[in-house]
């Protein structure tokens, strides 16, 4: 978002996606509101870009309220021919809210009582159920956006002349890094920060994925300096299924934990989707016994268990950082002995042609007291089953 977001500029960008602005006229006819858009190609600063135009014949927009823009929605649904799913429908009604009570908080009164000034005409509904029923067509299930440009002076709005950003628009990207570019005049419109902070997160840095295709949306305005366009990628992920990738390793020093806390908290860190938990004792300034608290976890899981540092441990900061593994494949599998049927694992890295089995503990206990012997003897046994299993070489 290096030149700035809008409602049009987003709309745009996914039709230079592929997004066929037909699709969108035909929710739009079956609603009969007058209104209609169309994709204009243009260069912009020698790049190709689609401009979303929308038409229609409100010269002076009525200030709608949240409840207007749900109706038609609602109305939308309804429509047996050219409805659309009822996620579009309620996604475009998240987005609206978002807006509504952004608006709300600033004027302070009710959601219900909130009218749109700038941003009640037709287009701005236009904008906004085109780019949530956009996203859908094309199959884009995840959103991330890079931080939002702010730019410099003053804007003039129907309350006034006001500060850049609007205030909407401002309070609409609370936790969302943004920054100042030093241009003159607004690069973000309460709808286009609408869309991005109701749809998206901010993007990780250390997020990686395979780029499939990028499409640049024109804004109604050309300066001489830069290209106002915003630029929308879609990537393929990458599967962390691959026998090499990335997890993150969260950790914190507490020397001041009880034993009862240490164990609550590994419990949790699992509970919110960790990998692996642990403790490692270690020695703290002025000569303290302590304990190290790490965890295992995706990089889609991180905030959760970052939360259970936070909340669950006496700590006063948390640190995170990168790792990468080589996972081998794990298959499960039993052998006969003695003692009776074994559980055991069985894990295989290809890369390096290894592979290793080993009887499963609860498994092996188990027989060890069924039979009174001592667990070394039942693990053995189980070794020697698993050296050289049924129909397979050793």
């Amino acid at each position: 978002m290096s030149a700035g977001v809008s409602g049009d500029m987003a709309l745009g960008g996914l039709f230079a996606l592929g997004f066929d602005p037909e699709i969108l006229n035909a929710r739009l006819r079956a609603l009969d509101l007058g209104a209609s858009v169309s994709s204009e190609s243009v260069s912009v600063h020698g790049l190709k870009a689609a401009r979303a135009r929308v038409s229609c014949h409100e010269i002076h927009p009525p200030h709608r309220g949240l409840k207007d823009f749900l109706g038609l929605l609602d109305r939308l649904e309804k429509l047996k021919e050219d409805s659309v799913p009822a996620i579009v429908k309620d996604t475009a009604a998240r987005v609206f809210r978002h807006l509504a009570q952004a608006e709300a908080e600033i004027h302070g009164i009710a959601v219900e009582k909130v009218h749109f000034h700038e941003i009640g005409g037709m287009d701005t509904f236009v904008d906004i159920l085109g780019v949530v029923l956009g996203l859908h067509v094309l199959g884009i299930e995840r959103c991330f956006a890079t931080p939002f440009p702010f730019g410099r002076g003053a804007i003039v709005m129907e309350h006034g002349v006001l500060p850049e950003p609007a205030p909407a628009t401002l309070l609409l990207t609370r936790g969302f890094p943004s920054f100042r570019t030093g241009w003159e005049g607004e690069h973000c419109t309460p709808t286009g920060a609408a869309l991005v902070t109701a749809l998206a997160q901010p993007v990780d840095p250390e997020w990686t994925a395979v780029l499939t295709a990028v499409g640049y949306g024109a804004g109604s305005r050309n300066p001489p300096d830069r290209a106002n366009v915003l630029r929308l990628c879609t990537y393929q992920e990458t599967d962390a299924g691959d026998a090499t990738f990335q997890v993150c390793q969260i950790e914190c020093n507490l020397d001041n934990a009880t034993p009862e806390q240490l164990a609550y908290a590994v419990e949790r860190l699992f509970e919110a989707g960790s990998l692996d938990a642990w403790q490692e004792p270690i020695v703290m300034k002025k000569g303290r016994a302590a304990v190290k608290l790490c965890a295992l976890a995706s990089w889609t899981l991180r905030e959760e268990v970052l939360r259970v540092f936070a909340a669950e441990t006496p700590s006063g900061g948390v640190r995170w950082f990168p790792v990468r593994r080589n996972v081998g494949l794990k298959q499960t599998l039993q052998v006969e002995t003695e003692f009776g049927t074994i559980d055991a694992k069985k894990v295989t890295f290809s890369a390096w042609s290894i592979r290793r089995a080993r009887g499963e503990y609860d498994s092996i206990r188990l027989a060890a007291r069924k039979h009174g012997v001592p667990f070394r003897t039942v693990q053995a046994a189980a070794d020697e089953a698993l050296s050289s299993p049924p129909g397979e070489a050793p």
